[in-house]
C-alpha cells in the first residue's frame, strides 16, 4: 500500500471496489492508501464522520465503480505497540 497523505484523524475505513481503477478513480480518494489486487482495487483511509464517509459513498456512485464491501477497520494497537508487548512477553 502507498502511504496515505494526511494524519490519521477518525474512523479508519477499507472500501474495496471491482477491478482496477485508473488515475482519475483513485483521485477521488485523495489520503487514502491503495493496493491493486487481481480482481478488486482496495482504498483504506480515515473519515471524520458520517458526512464525510456519506460523501465518499457518493462519490462512488456518481463515477460508476462498483461497491464489493465498505467496513470500518476495527481500532486496535500499532504495529510498533504489537512488537514492544511481543517484547515484554518473551522477557
Amino acid at each position: 500500500m502507498t502511504q496515505p497523505l494526511r494524519e490519521p484523524e477518525g474512523d479508519e475505513v477499507e472500501i474495496r471496489i471491482v477491478g482496477p481503477i485508473g488515475d482519475y478513480a483513485l483521485s477521488l480518494f485523495a489520503g487514502f492508501d491503495h493496493v491493486f489486487e487481481p480482481a478488486t482495487t482496495t482504498v483504506r483511509g480515515y473519515v471524520t464522520d458520517e458526512h464525510e464517509l456519506s460523501e465518499l459513498c457518493h462519490r462512488l456512485r456518481d463515477t460508476g465503480l462498483e461497491l464489493v464491501s465498505l467496513r470500518r477497520v476495527p481500532a486496535g494497537p500499532t504495529a510498533a505497540s504489537a512488537d514492544e508487548e511481543d517484547l515484554r512477553s518473551e522477557a
